[in-house]
């Protein structure tokens, strides 16, 4: 009799991975306050606020110089200005006068002027400008944009020259009038210093021009010839006997402005987070097969003259296991077989 028994064994591993992946946002706000209206650069030659007038109408210079400031062409006080009152331009003839001859530069100097909607118009606009007996000695405009240009500069006068010379007289900063424009009050200041003059807008640097003007500041927002006028409004003039740094010019800006008293920043920060869920499936499946099969001995014994005797031994066999192991592994599945295969033999 011979038994055979086969057993298979099947192992079948699956794994299965989700990712999940979640974004989330965060927004911080810090805000950077500026003093309000806090005190401008000191040592000013002229300074006119023209919040509180004399009794004679004019606007006293709170600076160190003598002259006050006189309203002229039917300018008038404002109630609201950058800082406190201000001056209003209606007419094209009105403009601000410092003092009889005005205020003297010297080698180096500085002015500053708010202004409140600027002029839209193709002829000369004049914010400064000054005084002049003889023309070879004075009465430059500081701060100018000539008839037939479109940029900022400013302009030299000679007597000898054509007066209506743009290449002769002007010096051009190439800061275009659309960016002096816009609603509300802005700030023009200017610094003169080792022969230039440059041009910052509302605290920001705007343009350079070589040379620059030494004679003096009289007329504020229009030429006292009128016919120039700048702007619709003026406040805060400034004059300084030497050029202001880049902060104090930044400093003067927001003492003045009191409606810019604090910057906000706004950063937002995204986060991005990644969960991994991982599920691991294992089937086993186990099959045994048994067969079995009978061989007949048959023995057969002849006597004749002589006893025969017929013998049959049996021989026995050792039993043999053979053992066959075959693993295969991927990333996502892993299937193990194992076969085991039994033989006995009687």
């Amino acid at each position: 009799t011979t038994t055979t028994t086969t057993t298979s064994t099947t192992t079948t591993t699956s794994t299965t991975s989700t990712s999940t992946t979640s974004t989330s946002t965060s927004t911080s706000t810090s805000t950077l306050t500026i003093p309000y209206c806090a005190d401008p650069p000191a040592d000013m030659a002229a300074r006119f606020s023209f919040d509180t007038p004399n009794p004679d109408g004019t606007f006293p210079n709170l600076g160190s110089a003598a002259a006050n400031a006189t309203l002229v062409g039917g300018a008038v006080p404002l109630a609201a200005g950058a800082r406190g009152a201000s001056v209003s331009l209606p007419n094209s003839d009105s403009y601000v006068a410092l003092g009889a001859v005005g205020v003297t530069l010297g080698l180096e100097w500085s002015a500053s002027v708010f202004y409140q909607n600027i002029i839209n118009v193709s002829t000369t606009r004049t914010l400064l400008r000054g005084y002049y007996p003889d023309p070879d000695a004075g009465g430059d405009h500081q701060a100018l944009v000539p008839a037939g240009a479109t940029t900022l500069g400013w302009w030299k006068n000679f007597a000898s020259a054509d007066p209506n010379s743009l290449p002769i007289h002007f010096r051009d900063c190439t800061a275009q009038v659309a960016e002096l424009a816009g609603e509300g009050w802005h700030q023009l200041t200017l610094t003169a210093k080792n022969k230039y003059t440059t041009y910052y807008l509302d605290g920001i640097y705007l343009c350079q021009t070589f040379q620059q003007s030494a004679s003096n500041i009289f007329a504020v927002g229009n030429h006292y010839l009128g016919g120039e006028r700048f702007a619709a409004a003026i406040d805060e003039v400034y004059v300084y006997t030497r050029a202001l740094t880049g902060i104090e010019i930044w400093t003067l800006y927001y003492a003045n402005n009191c409606a810019a008293t604090s910057t906000t920043t706004t950063t937002a920060t995204t986060t991005t987070s990644t969960i991994s869920t991982s599920t691991t499936t294992t089937t086993t499946t186990t099959s045994t097969t048994t067969s079995t099969s009978t061989t007949s001995t048959t023995t057969s014994t002849t006597t004749t003259t002589s006893t025969t005797t017929s013998t049959t031994s049996t021989t026995s066999t050792p039993t043999t296991t053979s053992t066959s192991t075959t693993t295969t592994t991927s990333t996502s599945s892993t299937s193990t077989t194992s076969s085991t295969t039994t033989t006995t033999t009687t």
